[in-house]
């Protein structure tokens, strides 16, 4: 019961405290928390294992992935697995918290004798993430059509056809590709296969469709970066948080290398039709492996379906479902579709890195903020006159070269990053206050100023409001309005002091930023706030 104790209060202290490490967890303890790995706290099945929500004293719930016990895993496998989950730490990879291998012998009845066997159980723990994968969120044909086409268009190439061409593995690639696209190649057109189209007009909204594949992305490019091979990608092994925030998960097939080299791999390879490269079928595998399949989840993202299409098809798919003008998704799209063929390529050597598709969107948000405004007025502080800094003046060539260092920032940002530049939200960083929020100075790394407006809490802004103020104020692009340059919308979790005890609670963050407008609001010029001592010039009286 100690025991138990102790760990139901490491685990909390594991979801206060990134830093702590994960560790070994008893049975019994993971056995409570799903209240014996019931069926009504059942989250998911896969092939190799169930997933369970396990509850915590507080409230609060992590993720328990029971393998199942009729299944050839070796101690291997589940070695791999948890060696690759422990020392991966980052925003878009599922958080690992422990690990429980118990092997026990048991008595079992057998052909009517009573016979002891040893009864294996292996379990992983991690966060959970509420919202689910992202096959929940995306629309598009499902893996098991790709596999009736498989074994369908493999006997026609196999068969039929193969006399036709030098080799067998070459037909099979063929019949992938059919599957992945839907559509057979002929000399000089495409034979669809299907007269379904691209549903882009059901699901996610662009903005966040954008969101979730930069960071499948960035999680992709932290293994990557980690020497670690994913193998297994794909929407069911992405899920999303509270805030759509992906974060790639299951690294049961996972490999490490120590190079970019391309392995041939002679024990046997499981992954997920659709999503595999067509090398894959002959052993071999690289990084580019993984890269295939994000080239898939891109497509399927961006289109609804898996596989290549027209640039122009897509676009003019999407200006049909925007209901305002929005240049800056059109490009975002334009781009992701572009990277997502890249990724598809048959020839592994024709796929970019992950690093030169970061490079890509990086180059896009660049561009973004420096071709489309060189000055711009407008409110930063407050919806209320009183606002210190509110309207400001006119913005000249440094300007221009401010917003090439701030084109940097992505558009969404963490709190955490947005807390550290205000050095905690302090006093002394205040610019303003008004009825809606308090506005921050943020001091980036290089020196740079941004303004930081965070919504106060008690205001009860729903997730759809806040929503429609940033898409809003993505799309305002005017020399006289002020540019918007980023904002966060996070569910965190804190201890609270209620009737003298502490307690769990979830607080809801909404924060803005905008480009810092040093010159002060216009309100200081008229009524002569101002004077020469400031620097400033002061409006002449009439």
């Amino acid at each position: 019961m100690d025991s138990e104790a102790s760990m139901f209060d490491h685990i909390e202290l594991m979801l206060l405290d990134e830093s702590v490490e994960p560790s070994d967890m008893p049975l019994s303890f993971l056995t409570a928390i799903t209240n014996n790995f019931s069926e009504d706290q059942t989250i998911g099945r896969g092939g190799f294992a169930v997933v369970y929500k396990g509850l915590l004293r507080n409230g609060l719930s992590v993720a328990v992935k029971k393998f199942y016990d009729t299944i050839e895993l070796s101690d291997e496998m589940y070695r791999k697995e948890v060696q690759s989950m422990m020392r991966l730490k980052h925003a878009n990879i599922v958080r690992f918290f422990g690990y429980c291998a118990d092997t026990q012998w048991k008595m079992f009845k057998h052909d009517g004798r009573h016979v002891i066997a040893e009864a294996r159980q292996r379990l992983l723990c991690f966060e959970f993430v509420p919202n689910g994968s992202l096959d929940k969120y995306i629309s598009g044909m499902t893996v098991e059509r790709n596999v009736f086409h498989l074994h369908f268009f493999a006997e026609y190439y196999l068969f039929q056809v193969s006399h036709r061409y030098d080799t067998v593995t070459l037909q099979f690639f063929k019949c992938v590709e059919i599957c992945l696209t839907d559509r057979i190649k002929l000399h000089n057109a495409y034979l669809n296969l299907h007269h379904t189209t691209p549903d882009m007009f059901h699901g996610l909204e662009w903005r966040k469709r954008y969101q979730i594949i930069r960071g499948i992305c960035e999680g992709l490019r932290y293994l990557h970066d980690e020497n670690v091979l994913h193998l297994d990608l794909k929407p069911s092994n992405i899920l999303l948080d509270h805030n759509l925030v992906p974060k790639i998960t299951d690294f049961g097939l996972s490999r490490c290398f120590d190079d970019n080299k391309t392995r041939t791999v002679t024990a046997n390879l499981i992954g997920s039709v659709g999503y595999l490269a067509p090398e894959f079928f002959s052993g071999l595998i690289s990084f580019k492996s993984d890269v295939y399949s994000l080239g898939v989840i891109i497509m399927e993202v961006v289109t609804g379906i898996k596989g290549y299409c027209e640039i122009e098809d897509v676009l003019e798919s999407w200006r049909k479902r925007l209901k305002m003008p929005m240049g800056d998704a059109l490009e975002q799209i334009r781009v992701c579709v572009e990277i997502g063929t890249m990724c598809i390529e048959s020839n592994p050597l024709n796929r970019p890195d992950l690093r030169h598709i970061i490079e890509l969107f990086d180059e896009m948000e660049n561009m973004r903020l420096v071709t489309k405004t060189t000055s711009s007025l407008g409110t930063q502080g407050s919806d209320e006159h009183d606002s210190e800094e509110t309207i400001a003046s006119a913005i000249t060539d440094e300007k221009r070269e401010k917003l090439s260092v701030l084109s940097t920032l992505p558009k969404y940002l963490p709190f955490a990053f947005l807390e550290d530049i205000t050095d905690g939200f302090s006093k002394e960083r205040q610019l303003g206050r008004g009825g809606f929020g308090v506005v921050y100075k943020g001091i980036l790394s290089d020196g740079y100023t941004i303004a930081v407006r965070r919504l106060l809490r008690f205001q009860g802004i729903e997730m759809k409001q806040f929503d429609n103020e940033v898409n809003i104020l993505m799309e305002l692009r005017h020399k006289n309005i002020v540019n918007l340059l980023g904002y966060c919308h996070e569910v965190r979790g804190t201890y609270v002091q209620y009737k003298g005890k502490p307690v769990f609670a979830e607080t809801s963050e909404q924060l803005l930023c905008y480009e810092y407008l040093h010159c002060g609001s216009i309100d200081k010029y008229i009524f002569g706030m101002i004077t020469k001592s400031d620097g400033i010039n002061p409006l002449p009286a009439a």
